[in-house]
């Protein structure tokens, strides 16, 4: 097996400065979807479950609001 069929998953040794897990996670996309798979993905979370309460919130920004 030549180096260039291999998984390098170190970016670090190819000076690309990226995490491990970044680059395993990639890896596991191009395997499953392709060239389409090394697009980046957004960060922001699809749903907020643990939100707190609009009504909740708005009483404490009045609060810091009222307190200045």
């Amino acid at each position: 097996m030549s180096t260039a069929d291999r998984y390098d998953y170190d970016g670090r040794r190819n000076g690309l400065q990226v995490r491990f897990s970044t680059t395993v996670c990639r890896a596991g996309r191009y395997r499953d979807l392709g060239k389409a798979g090394m697009a980046d993905q957004p960060s922001r979370p699809r749903t907020s479950p643990a939100q707190t309460p609009t009504r909740t919130e708005r009483r404490i920004v009045k609060g810091g609001v009222l307190r200045r």
